[in-house]
């Protein structure tokens, strides 16, 4: 996988979280039941409740913050999503000043 460019990265999930990955449609609301305002559109208590991801158990964490393993507690993996992230914000960044420039100088003409 990783020689045709493709990444791999070992997660740990426990039963609730695995629940959560493979059955959005049980955390839709508190109730179970998608509330939508009168407009139709929903409210803030309407947004998934998806339960946050619990750490591995002490006994497997040396496996899930190992980069040879590709566990995503591993430093070396973590600052590469922080590069990828503050990338992704500084090519949104430029792109934004691009177009406001390009829109003044179209106001200037």
């Amino acid at each position: 996988i990783e020689r045709a460019g493709g990444e791999i990265t070992t997660v740990h999930y426990n039963r609730l979280a695995l629940r959560a990955l493979l059955k959005p449609e049980k955390f839709a609301g508190a109730d179970g039941v998608d509330n939508e305002d009168e407009d139709g559109s929903g409210s803030d208590s309407s947004k998934p409740v998806v339960p946050r991801q619990a750490k591995p158990p002490p006994k497997l964490m040396p496996y899930y913050t190992s980069y040879d393993k590709r566990g995503y507690l591993s430093p070396l993996l973590q600052l590469k999503k922080i590069e990828e992230r503050l990338g992704a914000i500084k090519v949104v960044e430029e792109d934004a000043s691009a177009s406001d420039a390009s829109s003044s100088n179209k106001a200037d003409a």
